[in-house]
Parts: structure tokens; sequence; C-alpha cells
């Protein structure tokens, strides 16, 4: 208690950021923790100056920095530590509903792109399908006139081997 007074006094409003940062640091032990919760708690009665400097990092990339930072804001407690938190779980309830219609609309815009292209597929297997038929009917028909009349069908088999040899 002594020393949160003393600290309140050499730094006011600087100490609840110096105190709030040496609890955010990495490694810290929960003994060390409870103490540094009850001399925020000493300093800044309100939890005012607290419950902001905390917000700030609840918003932070680090995800242990924001957990322990929530933790902190618990142990404080009041009315805008509560709220602070309650506003941050609600927006992150927000951006988790948008992130799923997004994956949601991506996975819609998938499935509709695979059945694009396999009508596509379908669509150039059914071409290349008749146009492999019409050349065999044609060196069929080529054939078949040549067995028939074997003096005129020299140009028209010509013809149906041009023909079969441009597919």
């Amino acid at each position: 208690m002594q020393a949160s007074k003393a600290l309140k006094l050499l730094l006011n409003d600087e100490a609840v950021s110096i105190i709030i940062q040496r609890a955010l640091k990495e490694g810290i032990e929960d003994s060390w923790l409870i103490h540094l919760v009850e001399a925020l708690r000493l300093i800044d009665q309100e939890r005012t100056l607290s419950t902001q400097v905390l917000s700030k990092e609840l918003g932070g990339e680090d995800q242990r920095r924001s957990s322990v930072a929530e933790q902190i804001l618990l142990d404080l407690g009041g009315w805008a530590a509560v709220q602070k938190i309650s506003q941050r779980r609600n927006t992150l309830e927000r951006l988790d509903k948008l992130l799923e219609q997004s994956e949601q609309a991506i996975k819609d815009t998938f499935h509709d792109t695979i059945n694009q292209a396999r009508r596509n597929f379908y669509f150039a297997m059914g071409v290349n399908i008749i146009i492999v038929i019409v050349g065999i009917v044609l060196v069929s028909l080529a054939i078949m006139q040549l067995i028939q009349q074997p003096e005129n069908s020299k140009p028209g088999l010509f013809l149906a081997l041009q023909v079969c040899s441009e597919f």
C-alpha cells in the first residue's frame, strides 16, 4: 500500500500506465499480477484511467496481452471494466458472424465455379465426340464409296481423307 501511494505521489497518472505495462509483461507470475492489480485499485479507485489503458490493450494484435488485459479488467471490476469487456465480446461476436458470412459466400462461389467448370468440360467432351463421330462417318462413307464404285471414288476418298486429317 505504501509503495502504491508513493508511486502515485511521484508519477500521478503515469503510475497506472507503468503498472499495467509491468503486469502485461511476458512471464509475470500470478502472485505478482495480483499485487499489481491491488496497486491499481489503490491508485485508480474509480478505475477510469486503468480501463482506458487496458481497453487499448484489448484491441491489440498480441493475443496473450489481450487475454491478460481482459483478466486484469475482470479482477479490477467496476462498471467501466465490465462495460469495456462486454463491448469487446460483442465486437468479437459480430466479427465472427461477419467472418462466417464471408466464408459462406466464398464457399458458394467456389461451388458455382466448380459446377460451371464441369458443365464446360462436358460441353467440350460432347463437341469432341461429335467431331470424332462425324469423321468416322465420313471415312466410312468414303470407304463404302471406294468399295462400291472404285473408278468414281478417288476424288471423294481424297476429299474425305483431307477432312479427317484436319480433325
